[in-house]
């Protein structure tokens, strides 16, 4: 049986990434333009230098080369794939969901990624390259590449990469993790409309230092997708709204992070009637941390699975995992906040 893990559950991995946007995407935002061009775009995101054939919204254009980081590249850009299939996809099967059209086989080199509605992607540790269906909108390749394939090529390189939002206050790196709807973004948007500076939304990717028991997580793009009345609780200024979609995109760039930081706690986001934060034992942490970190491997892949496992106790043992349970009203948003400033100055 071949296996797609986010978590020791078993969950699948991309049931919290693939979200309306593939759904609505057709009506969003279609002045969007896929160009080839000399010199392509480039962009800076988690610390990679992006070059890029096709325009990427929302990641910030990089302004300068720098020497001797071209190990930090990562070239997207379009390429024939079709003739990598013939009965079947290359590689072993990670993932396959009917329902999403989706299907994700590993190479020895990185990921091959097959949309049915939108086309073909290969990532490894420095490209995405992406086959396109002549029917595929220019929206809908966008995200490909954004969401799937510079999430693959982060997982290649050795991150562990989670589905959370992470914000600085007071100088101390924090991030709130948790299933899809858990509030996550809502949370990191309060404490951003109060002055704390972003970090990343969605995708925040850790790495453990070999040096010491820091934990590194790089800046992801300097924008944040909320819903609509969270908006306008936060009172903040919305940058634009997708046709369709519930969720608002906010511009972070005045007061967003621009260098890696090292993360003290992560806070796994639980509903309750009111507000506690505990600590959690690192031997239940390094569980929890499986289970909200991407993994893609299958069961006979054990030198991936471990891996995983060394890498997620690494972590358990570097940085404090909490769980913050809280009831979900927009009115208690600011208590909220208070109430993590709270625990971080202990």
């Amino acid at each position: 049986m071949v296996i797609l893990k986010e978590t020791l559950h078993f969950q699948p991995i991309l049931e919290m990434v693939i979200l309306k946007e593939v759904l609505i995407s057709k009506s969003a935002d279609k002045e969007l333009n896929v160009t080839t061009i000399d010199p392509p775009y480039q962009y800076e995101v988690f610390g990679i230098t992006i070059e890029s054939e096709i325009q990427l919204s929302g990641l910030t254009p990089s302004r300068s080369e720098r020497p001797g980081q071209s190990q930090n590249k990562v070239a997207v850009r379009h390429s024939s794939l079709q003739n990598l299939i013939e009965e079947k996809l290359p590689g072993t099967e990670v993932y396959n969901n009917h329902s999403q059209e989706l299907r994700i086989h590993r190479l020895d080199d990185g990921f091959f990624l097959h949309h049915e509605e939108i086309g073909l992607l290969r990532a490894s540790t420095n490209a995405i390259e992406v086959s396109p269906n002549e029917t595929a909108v220019p929206v809908d390749i966008e995200w490909l590449v954004k969401n799937l394939g510079l999430r693959l090529v982060l997982v290649q390189r050795g991150y562990v990469v989670f589905h959370a939002s992470a914000v600085v206050i007071d100088d101390s790196l924090v991030a709130f993790a948790g299933p899809s709807g858990r509030g996550k973004s809502t949370l990191a948007a309060a404490c951003y409309a109060v002055g704390h500076t972003y970090h990343s939304d969605d995708l925040v990717p850790f790495t453990a230092s070999k040096t010491d028991n820091s934990v590194h997580v790089p800046p992801g793009p300097a924008q944040m997708r909320v819903n609509h009345e969270v908006v306008r609780s936060l009172q903040l200024s919305e940058c634009r709204t997708l046709p369709d979609d519930s969720k608002s995109v906010i511009d972070t760039s005045n007061r967003h992070s621009t260098t890696i930081q090292t993360i003290e706690v992560l806070y796994l986001l639980q509903d309750g009637e009111t507000m506690a934060i505990n600590n959690i034992p690192i031997k239940s942490a390094v569980f929890e941390l499986l289970r909200h970190s991407y993994a893609l491997y299958d069961e006979a892949d054990t030198k991936a699975a471990n891996a995983h496992l060394e890498a997620c106790g690494q972590i358990a043992r570097s940085i404090d995992v909490r769980e913050f349970s809280r009831p979900r009203s927009l009115r208690k948003l600011s208590r909220l906040v208070d109430v993590i400033e709270q625990d971080l100055s202990k």
